[in-house]
């Protein structure tokens, strides 16, 4: 307690005469980074030609194996191997109807601007209040749009603090985990085979109720188990607080982030193959600082995803550069596999800041950014034609493609995976034989990215019973 005296109090209205920016001289300035021609992007654009691009070839014979000089060779780029994802909540997908509002036509050319959709509320289990039916309903409806789509929050580090209210914290330590193992996975079981990720742990850094009293040994035991029940999906533990640093010197949270999760898979096995980073960024860092987190993060694993883009400043000013770049410097990283935007309209977005759209459904600048990323910058379109070998050569980035020939007026379109490999002759080729008024197109088999289209349960409750009758049959 005290008292403050406050006296000789003045306003004063300068009206125009004062620039109003000069009482905050930082507030405009770009970032360290975000000039075009900045030397971390030339050197950014190089890696990502290096590990995001390969040489495709298009090799055209006549009937006696004679190469076919001047034909044309279109290639068009369908889908990126990169996830570019989005999380979105129950109505953002399932309310669509029949497109006549305003905020429908615009959801839906939203969800148009991505290759991978999430579920970013519902599926986390302890929102699974309804069994399931509405991520399954979502998950459905993202298969059905050709979409990929990630499982997120399986587990949470904060899941004791979560059930106090019905009576939890009473419960012991074995009947907590029964009850988590089991719902859990079923929630794994209902989702095998279709998502390509899953967050299995999240936030155990930041939210470590869990942790803190028991350990990490139940969330090794869950990995092993989805592992087992999904082996070709990719595990993660999912973590918040990474958003990049201002140089090398400054204090990152990937070490200490790492304390936690290689003890459990060097001495309790769990076989996590990634890190996810959320990526709810709030400062304009040089763009290499969030480069370097990732790269203190893949010394150890495999690969990391950005799961949670967003960005929230006081300045907003350079959120589209923000984001360009920050997605720049992910992509250009050879060990990252997406960057998923969390949220795009300001009413559902947890921040109450969505990265496109104002609470008006008035679009932000930094959703034109996001399209024209999506639809041109990272993508390949080309028209070439033949040489006297009868081959044409594309480098283009990696993911699916229609790969149209054309020989004296006559057309053929080939389905086409141009993928990772050191050997385009053996792996990224399509041979064309063109006899007459027919043309025929041969290319090696593509290698699966994809999961399953189709959920075979209608909600939690069937998938877990199926799980316990399958893992427990004696009960």
């Amino acid at each position: 307690p005290q008292v403050i005296e406050v006296a000789d109090i003045t306003v004063i209205n300068y009206n125009q005469d004062v620039d109003f920016n000069t009482f905050f001289p930082d507030k405009f300035k770009p970032y360290k980074g975000m000039e075009d021609d900045h030397l971390w992007k030339k050197h950014a654009w190089k890696r990502v030609d290096k590990y995001r691009k390969d040489d495709m070839i298009v090799r055209v014979r006549d009937r006696d194996g004679n190469p076919v000089e001047g034909a044309e060779v279109k290639v068009d780029m369908k889908e990126n191997e990169f996830m570019m994802g989005l999380a979105i909540i129950f109505n953002e997908i399932l309310d669509l109807g029949d497109g006549d509002s305003k905020q429908a036509q615009i959801k839906k050319d939203v969800l148009n601007q991505f290759n991978t959709v999430i579920d970013g509320l519902e599926m986390k289990f302890f929102e699974g209040h309804d069994s399931m039916q509405r991520p399954q309903r979502m998950t459905q409806a993202i298969f059905d749009m050709g979409k990929r789509s990630r499982g997120h929050c399986l587990s949470w580090g904060g899941m004791d603090s979560a059930n106090l209210s019905n009576g939890f914290d009473s419960w012991s330590y074995e009947e907590k985990c029964d009850y988590y193992r089991w719902s859990q996975l079923g929630e794994a079981w209902m989702f095998r085979d279709t998502v390509v990720e899953w967050d299995v742990l999240n936030e155990p850094h930041d939210s470590a109720d869990w942790r803190n009293k028991y350990g990490t040994e139940f969330y090794s035991e869950l990995f092993q188990r989805v592992k087992a029940i999904d082996p070709k999906a990719k595990l993660l533990v999912n973590e918040t607080g990474m958003e990049g640093h201002p140089d090398r010197n400054h204090r990152m949270r990937a070490p200490g982030f790492l304390t936690i999760v290689n003890p459990m898979k060097e001495k309790e096995r769990a076989p996590i193959d990634g890190i996810g980073i959320q990526g709810h960024c709030t400062s304009y860092y040089y763009p290499m600082g969030f480069y370097h987190e990732i790269d203190a993060l893949t010394k150890d694993y495999d690969f990391v995803t950005i799961t949670e883009y967003d960005f929230y400043n006081a300045d907003m000013t350079y959120a589209k550069n923000h984001l360009y770049d920050t997605f720049l410097a992910t992509i250009s990283h050879p060990k990252t596999n997406g960057f998923v935007i969390w949220g795009y309209q300001d009413t559902n977005h947890w921040r109450g800041v969505g990265p496109f759209f104002d609470r008006q459904w008035n679009k932000k600048d930094t959703y034109d950014t996001w399209k024209y990323m999506y639809n041109e910058l990272y993508q390949t379109h080309e028209n070439v034609t033949t040489g006297k070998d009868g081959n044409a050569t594309v480098r283009g980035y990696r993911g699916t493609y229609d790969v149209t020939v054309t020989v004296g007026g006559i057309s053929k379109t080939v389905e086409f995976m141009l993928t990772d490999s050191d050997d385009t002759l053996r792996d990224n080729y399509i041979d064309v034989v063109v006899d007459g008024a027919n043309i025929t197109a041969t290319t090696p088999n593509p290698h699966e990215i994809y999961r399953k289209r189709n959920l075979d349960y209608a909600n939690h409750e069937a998938a877990a019973a199926d799980y316990l009758q399958l893992t427990m049959p004696e009960e």
